[in-house]
């Protein structure tokens, strides 16, 4: 077995665990994804699209206006944007019409757990969409928390009549 104990910026205790079996199906840790052996984003080569979208998403972060649905990663840096500035209305323009609602009803918690912590995430899958979605298309968006390549957050975005919207905000363990 493997183990990682994030102690980033916002610790919570989360540990990721990798089990190895041997002598059941011949596995080490030469068949561990990086991730798993200890190795960091930042030993990761990143191609310059995903430095590009990285740099715009911590302009975001640092409090930058941001507001564009042409994409799930546009949407994203815009949904973060609202999230940073507090922007309420702008957040729920940007939820799935269906839980518009419910979100608009529990806004400040939604606020108060992720405003502060977004600034200890980074991207994990900067593309991947299609170029021509049609209604109701759905892709997932997945952040990381800084120094590492798991999986901390998924993001659903699903496209309806030309703009991407929020269906979903996931931690993942």
């Amino acid at each position: 077995m493997t183990f990682r104990i994030y102690t980033g910026p916002i610790w919570d205790g989360s540990v990721q665990i990798a089990f190895l079996w041997p002598d059941k199906d011949g596995t080490s840790l030469v068949d561990l994804p990086p991730q798993y052996r200890g190795l960091s984003a930042d030993d990761e080569p990143k191609e310059d699209v995903q430095i590009k979208e990285q740099l715009t998403f911590d302009k975001v972060l640092a409090g930058e206006i941001y507001n564009d649905q042409s994409t799930p990663l546009h949407t994203l840096f815009t949904f973060t944007s609202a999230i940073v500035r507090k922007d309420r209305e702008l957040f729920l323009s940007l939820m799935e019409e269906s839980i518009r609602e419910i979100v608009a009803e529990r806004y400040e918690l939604v606020i108060s757990q992720y405003g502060s912590s977004m600034q200890s995430y980074d991207l994990l899958n900067p593309s991947g969409w299609p170029d021509e979605p049609e209604n109701g298309t759905t892709y997932q968006i997945y952040l990381c928390r800084k120094g590492s390549l798991l999986r901390a957050v998924t993001i659903t975005m699903v496209y309806n009549n030309g703009k991407w919207y929020c269906r979903n905000f996931e931690l993942n363990g």
